[in-house]
């Protein structure tokens, strides 16, 4: 059979984190937001529509927005990421030529969520998982995901980092609300997130650990790059430098940028079906 488009940033919303995806907001214009209960909420035959409208073969559905990330109460968070996860399975299993999934995942408790990431790729069928940036202000390099990276890893489980919200917001972008989220800083926050990991050593000690990037993160592609780069990057960083490092971002991920190679090339780390003739 021949290979098609596969999508891999493919959201849907269920009424329950209408409240999370809320947090958006900000980011988004007010047309885009009425999508939350009018677009996102099909996982049925308009959604299969679109697809066979532009020629994709395959979608790897997520849950929209910071989700249960943003929950405060780990316990809670935990529940709603488990029941939004068999949710999204089942809609995978009325269509799963068409269908795949992206865990959600309660990061508030690392050890849990990766119970949780592989329940969902061994029991459950989905390709990975989508993280959606910082966990109530902390990062993916911080020694207590070390479980998490462990388990990952292990699984070879490709984890998505998708944009989301600092806690903070720089100064940089007082008085211009425009670059607040898809157009600017969503891509700094995730290019961030990611130099975090390999300064912070994560691929050294889980060399088997997959992340992959979208949203214009080519930032962090060479961004210490140059015959500087030793000077002014190495200081203290425990990991390689970024042009010394190659994300998947470059082989895999959609992008804005036409630079980059064909996902179909690399499909085979993603298709878990049986092509049939």
């Amino acid at each position: 059979m021949r290979l098609g488009k596969i999508a891999l940033e493919e959201h849907f919303m269920v009424p329950d984190f209408m409240e999370y995806f809320a947090e958006t907001y900000p980011n988004i214009s007010p047309e885009i937001r009425k999508f939350g209960t009018t677009v996102l909420d099909d996982l049925g035959d308009k959604r299969i529509a679109i697809m066979d409208e532009h020629g994709i073969d395959f979608v790897v559905l997520s849950l929209a927005g910071p989700g249960v990330q943003v929950e405060k109460d780990a316990a809670v968070a935990g529940k709603k990421a488990r029941a939004v996860n068999d949710f999204l399975a089942a809609a995978v299993q009325k269509r799963p030529s068409r269908y795949g999934g992206f865990a959600h995942l309660a990061m508030q408790n690392p050890a849990a969520a990766a119970d949780e990431l592989e329940r969902c790729m061994r029991d459950l069928g989905f390709q990975g998982a989508m993280i959606n940036g910082q966990t109530n202000g902390e990062y993916l390099d911080l020694d207590k995901y070390s479980v998490f990276w462990e388990r990952a890893a292990a699984l070879e489980a490709p984890i998505y980092i998708h944009p989301a919200n600092p806690v903070d917001h720089p100064a940089m972008y007082e008085g211009h609300s425009e670059l607040w989220g898809p157009v600017c800083s969503w891509a700094f926050e995730t290019a961030a997130h990611a130099l975090r990991l390999v300064f912070g050593g994560v691929f050294e000690r889980y060399p088997k650990a997959r992340v992959v990037l979208g949203t214009w993160v080519r930032h962090c592609r060479s961004p210490c790059g140059g015959s500087t780069a030793d000077g002014w990057c190495a200081t203290g960083a425990r990991g390689r430098l970024p042009s010394r490092r190659r994300f998947i971002s470059s082989g895999i991920s959609r992008s804005r940028c036409q630079e980059y190679v064909p996902i179909s090339r690399c499909a085979a780390r993603w298709r878990r079906w049986e092509a049939t003739a």
